[in-house]
């Protein structure tokens, strides 16, 4: 009991600590997932937008690998750094081939978005969350 009546002020502090810290943890861990889930979304629009890109600017017989080597590489540059460690290279091929097949889907109903004309430093721009521009 007597050390408790002798360290009272700095049991409260470290008690205080401790909740602040926990609570900067939990906050971390909130923002961290609202901000994956809104890059993933954008990482999506994305790809639409290369992979039609790619379609448009890369002609020739067998240039697949050539059009996803480009993809890849576009993402991979756009990608923020702390999602870089999340996103592996069999998930971005996952979503390369969501993307191709939702084009190809898009580009037989619409043909005309094959020619559409985007520069290539507009290529990289995607809205954000808020209607805004992310680039």
């Amino acid at each position: 009991m007597e050390f408790l009546a002798n360290n009272w002020k700095n049991i409260v502090f470290a008690i205080i600590v401790i909740i602040v810290l926990i609570i900067g943890v939990m906050w971390f861990i909130k923002s961290y997932k609202k901000d994956k889930e809104k890059t993933m979304k954008q990482l999506s629009e994305l790809l639409l937008k290369l992979v039609t890109h790619a379609e448009k600017y890369i002609k020739g017989n067998k240039v697949g690998k050539e059009r996803y080597a480009q993809v890849l590489q576009k993402v991979y540059d756009w990608l923020p750094n702390f999602i870089k460690f999340f996103v592996t290279k069999e998930l971005l091929d996952d979503m390369i081939e969501e993307a191709l097949t939702e084009a190809k889907a898009k580009w037989k109903k619409y043909p005309a978005l094959l020619n559409i004309e985007t520069p290539d430093d507009e290529i990289l721009k995607v809205t954000n969350g808020s209607g805004g521009v992310n680039g």
